[in-house]
Protein backbone atom coordinates (compact mmCIF):
# COMPACT_ATOMS: atom_id res chain seq x y z
CA UNK A 1 0.00 0.00 0.00
CA UNK A 2 2.82 2.51 0.79
CA UNK A 3 4.60 1.90 -2.38
CA UNK A 4 0.98 2.30 -4.34
CA UNK A 5 1.22 5.58 -2.38
CA UNK A 6 4.13 6.52 -3.29
CA UNK A 7 3.45 6.12 -6.95
CA UNK A 8 -0.11 7.82 -6.97
CA UNK A 9 1.55 10.74 -5.13
CA UNK A 10 2.95 12.85 -8.01
CA UNK A 11 0.20 12.40 -10.37
CA UNK A 12 -1.97 13.65 -7.11
CA UNK A 13 0.26 16.81 -6.56
CA UNK A 14 0.33 17.57 -10.73
CA UNK A 15 -3.86 17.39 -10.74
CA UNK A 16 -3.61 19.83 -7.68
CA UNK A 17 -1.22 22.08 -9.64
CA UNK A 18 -3.50 22.18 -12.54
CA UNK A 19 -6.45 23.43 -10.08
CA UNK A 20 -5.10 25.93 -9.17
CA UNK A 21 -6.50 29.36 -10.02
CA UNK A 22 -4.37 32.08 -10.86
CA UNK A 23 -3.56 35.38 -9.38
CA UNK A 24 -5.45 38.02 -10.90
CA UNK A 25 -6.07 41.38 -10.14
CA UNK A 26 -7.91 44.56 -10.92
CA UNK A 27 -10.70 42.53 -12.92
CA UNK A 28 -13.85 40.64 -12.08
CA UNK A 29 -12.84 36.95 -11.95
CA UNK A 30 -15.07 33.77 -12.79
CA UNK A 31 -14.58 30.57 -13.62
CA UNK A 32 -15.76 28.00 -15.87
CA UNK A 33 -15.32 24.38 -16.69
CA UNK A 34 -14.09 23.31 -20.24
CA UNK A 35 -16.70 20.43 -20.64
CA UNK A 36 -18.31 22.11 -23.98
CA UNK A 37 -14.58 22.35 -25.80
CA UNK A 38 -12.42 25.10 -25.69
CA UNK A 39 -13.73 25.90 -29.22
CA UNK A 40 -17.32 26.12 -28.05
CA UNK A 41 -16.43 27.58 -25.19
CA UNK A 42 -14.72 31.00 -27.18
CA UNK A 43 -17.49 31.00 -29.86
CA UNK A 44 -19.95 31.60 -26.87
CA UNK A 45 -17.74 34.51 -25.45
CA UNK A 46 -17.01 35.81 -28.52
CA UNK A 47 -21.01 36.56 -29.46
CA UNK A 48 -21.44 38.68 -26.47
CA UNK A 49 -18.71 41.43 -28.28
CA UNK A 50 -17.47 41.92 -25.19
CA UNK A 51 -13.60 42.83 -23.95
CA UNK A 52 -12.81 39.94 -21.58
CA UNK A 53 -9.67 38.19 -20.87
CA UNK A 54 -9.67 34.20 -20.79
CA UNK A 55 -7.70 31.82 -19.53
CA UNK A 56 -6.33 27.89 -18.99
CA UNK A 57 -3.78 26.16 -17.86
CA UNK A 58 -2.14 23.33 -20.16
CA UNK A 59 1.45 21.14 -19.68
CA UNK A 60 3.95 22.73 -21.16
CA UNK A 61 7.07 21.17 -23.30
CA UNK A 62 10.04 20.39 -21.29
CA UNK A 63 12.64 22.77 -23.37
CA UNK A 64 10.19 25.92 -22.36
CA UNK A 65 11.81 28.89 -20.06
CA UNK A 66 9.95 32.17 -19.67
CA UNK A 67 11.76 35.39 -19.85
CA UNK A 68 11.27 38.66 -19.20
CA UNK A 69 10.26 41.13 -21.44
CA UNK A 70 9.13 44.80 -20.88
CA UNK A 71 9.39 45.14 -16.79
CA UNK A 72 11.38 47.72 -17.17
CA UNK A 73 14.32 46.80 -14.69
CA UNK A 74 12.32 44.00 -12.97
CA UNK A 75 14.71 41.11 -12.84
CA UNK A 76 13.18 37.50 -12.67
CA UNK A 77 12.57 35.69 -9.76
CA UNK A 78 13.46 32.57 -8.07
CA UNK A 79 9.76 31.64 -8.82
CA UNK A 80 9.80 32.38 -12.72
CA UNK A 81 7.72 35.74 -12.16
CA UNK A 82 9.15 39.28 -13.22
CA UNK A 83 6.83 41.49 -10.83
CA UNK A 84 3.62 42.16 -11.64
CA UNK A 85 2.10 41.35 -15.41
CA UNK A 86 0.44 43.66 -17.31
CA UNK A 87 -1.80 41.86 -19.39
CA UNK A 88 -3.49 45.42 -21.05
CA UNK A 89 0.15 47.17 -21.85
CA UNK A 90 0.87 46.87 -25.73
CA UNK A 91 4.12 43.58 -25.76
CA UNK A 92 4.44 43.47 -21.94
CA UNK A 93 4.27 39.97 -20.49
CA UNK A 94 6.60 36.69 -20.17
CA UNK A 95 7.60 35.50 -23.85
CA UNK A 96 9.35 31.42 -24.70
CA UNK A 97 12.64 31.06 -24.89
CA UNK A 98 15.22 28.48 -24.84
CA UNK A 99 16.84 27.73 -21.31
CA UNK A 100 19.52 25.68 -22.11
CA UNK A 101 22.02 28.09 -21.08
CA UNK A 102 20.78 28.03 -17.61
CA UNK A 103 19.36 24.96 -17.46
CA UNK A 104 20.81 23.08 -14.74
CA UNK A 105 20.23 26.52 -12.97
CA UNK A 106 16.43 26.25 -12.34
CA UNK A 107 14.11 23.43 -13.78
CA UNK A 108 11.50 25.08 -16.46
CA UNK A 109 8.06 25.04 -15.21
CA UNK A 110 5.45 22.17 -15.62
CA UNK A 111 2.51 23.91 -16.76
CA UNK A 112 1.96 26.97 -18.27
CA UNK A 113 -1.08 29.61 -18.66
CA UNK A 114 -2.43 30.06 -22.08
CA UNK A 115 -4.25 33.55 -22.06
CA UNK A 116 -6.83 35.19 -24.75
CA UNK A 117 -7.86 38.70 -24.76
CA UNK A 118 -11.38 39.23 -26.40
CA UNK A 119 -12.75 42.78 -28.08
CA UNK A 120 -15.50 43.18 -29.93
CA UNK A 121 -15.92 39.39 -31.07
CA UNK A 122 -12.17 39.05 -32.10
CA UNK A 123 -9.16 37.23 -30.58
CA UNK A 124 -6.96 40.22 -30.62
CA UNK A 125 -3.93 38.53 -28.26
CA UNK A 126 -2.83 35.14 -27.03
CA UNK A 127 -0.17 35.29 -24.55
CA UNK A 128 2.06 32.00 -22.86
CA UNK A 129 2.44 33.21 -19.22
CA UNK A 130 4.18 31.25 -17.03
CA UNK A 131 2.12 29.64 -14.16
CA UNK A 132 1.72 31.50 -10.45
CA UNK A 133 3.01 35.19 -11.80
CA UNK A 134 0.14 37.39 -10.43
CA UNK A 135 -1.82 39.16 -13.40
CA UNK A 136 -3.01 42.31 -14.15
CA UNK A 137 -6.13 42.45 -16.14
CA UNK A 138 -6.61 46.45 -16.27
CA UNK A 139 -9.81 46.30 -15.38
CA UNK A 140 -10.94 44.09 -17.76
CA UNK A 141 -13.28 40.86 -16.52
CA UNK A 142 -11.08 37.67 -16.68
CA UNK A 143 -12.80 33.88 -17.03
CA UNK A 144 -10.78 30.84 -15.87
CA UNK A 145 -11.17 27.75 -17.52
CA UNK A 146 -10.74 24.46 -15.83
CA UNK A 147 -10.21 21.52 -17.38
CA UNK A 148 -8.74 22.07 -20.74
CA UNK A 149 -7.67 19.04 -22.34
CA UNK A 150 -4.34 19.91 -24.19
CA UNK A 151 -5.02 18.61 -27.36
CA UNK A 152 -8.12 20.73 -27.15
CA UNK A 153 -5.68 23.56 -27.17
CA UNK A 154 -3.57 22.57 -30.07
CA UNK A 155 -6.21 21.89 -31.79
CA UNK A 156 -7.84 25.25 -31.14
CA UNK A 157 -4.59 27.45 -31.25
CA UNK A 158 -3.84 25.51 -34.47
CA UNK A 159 -6.76 26.38 -36.14
CA UNK A 160 -6.49 30.38 -34.58
CA UNK A 161 -3.15 30.07 -36.40
CA UNK A 162 -4.57 29.25 -39.93
CA UNK A 163 -7.38 32.53 -40.17
CA UNK A 164 -6.17 34.40 -43.06
CA UNK A 165 -4.13 37.33 -41.92
CA UNK A 166 -6.28 39.73 -44.48
CA UNK A 167 -9.16 39.14 -41.38
CA UNK A 168 -6.97 38.97 -38.51
CA UNK A 169 -3.90 40.61 -36.80
CA UNK A 170 -0.75 38.66 -37.72
CA UNK A 171 0.73 39.12 -34.35
CA UNK A 172 -2.34 36.86 -32.82
CA UNK A 173 -1.13 34.17 -35.97
CA UNK A 174 2.02 34.48 -34.62
CA UNK A 175 1.62 34.62 -31.03
CA UNK A 176 -0.63 31.64 -31.44
CA UNK A 177 1.92 29.45 -33.08
CA UNK A 178 4.50 30.07 -30.78
CA UNK A 179 2.11 29.35 -27.65
CA UNK A 180 1.25 26.29 -29.61
CA UNK A 181 5.09 24.96 -30.34
CA UNK A 182 5.23 25.32 -26.25
CA UNK A 183 2.55 23.01 -25.56
CA UNK A 184 3.77 19.24 -24.72
CA UNK A 185 3.10 15.98 -26.22
CA UNK A 186 3.53 15.34 -30.00
CA UNK A 187 0.52 16.67 -31.01
CA UNK A 188 1.64 19.96 -30.95
CA UNK A 189 4.84 18.92 -33.86
CA UNK A 190 2.33 17.43 -36.01
CA UNK A 191 0.10 20.37 -35.60
CA UNK A 192 2.72 22.86 -36.78
CA UNK A 193 3.74 19.91 -39.43
CA UNK A 194 0.27 20.19 -40.83
CA UNK A 195 0.49 23.91 -41.08
CA UNK A 196 4.21 24.12 -42.71
CA UNK A 197 2.20 21.39 -45.49
CA UNK A 198 2.12 23.07 -49.40
CA UNK A 199 -1.27 24.06 -49.06
CA UNK A 200 -1.32 27.17 -46.96
CA UNK A 201 0.25 30.21 -47.50
CA UNK A 202 4.17 30.91 -47.38
CA UNK A 203 4.22 32.97 -44.24
CA UNK A 204 2.57 30.45 -42.43
CA UNK A 205 4.25 28.03 -43.86
CA UNK A 206 7.90 29.80 -43.05
CA UNK A 207 6.59 30.52 -39.25
CA UNK A 208 5.03 27.56 -38.96
CA UNK A 209 8.33 25.61 -39.75
CA UNK A 210 10.45 28.11 -38.09
CA UNK A 211 8.92 26.90 -34.68
CA UNK A 212 9.23 22.98 -35.63
CA UNK A 213 12.85 23.73 -35.62
CA UNK A 214 13.29 26.22 -33.19
CA UNK A 215 11.33 24.64 -30.36
CA UNK A 216 10.63 20.73 -31.01
CA UNK A 217 13.59 19.16 -30.64
CA UNK A 218 14.67 15.87 -32.49
CA UNK A 219 10.25 15.63 -33.42
CA UNK A 220 10.57 18.88 -35.23
CA UNK A 221 13.65 17.88 -37.25
CA UNK A 222 12.31 14.99 -38.46
CA UNK A 223 9.05 16.92 -39.00
CA UNK A 224 10.89 19.33 -41.14
CA UNK A 225 12.93 16.78 -42.81
CA UNK A 226 9.80 15.14 -44.24
CA UNK A 227 8.77 18.45 -45.18
CA UNK A 228 11.75 19.01 -47.41
CA UNK A 229 11.67 15.32 -48.52
CA UNK A 230 8.85 16.26 -50.95
CA UNK A 231 8.73 20.17 -50.78
CA UNK A 232 8.72 21.60 -54.61
CA UNK A 233 9.00 25.11 -53.99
Amino acid sequence: MKNLAFIFAPAVLSASAMAAQPKVVNTQFTTEPAGAGLTAIVARLQRSGQPLWLGYEVPALARTRFGCSNFGDASQSEDGCCGEYQLEAPRSGITAWDGAATRDREPPPANMYVLLRLDHGAIVKVRPANPGCQANAGGIPFTWLTGVQPEDSIAFLATLAAVPEATQDKRVTEDALVTLAMHAGPAATSALASLAESSNPPRLREKSAFWLGAQRGHEGYLALEHLLSKEQD
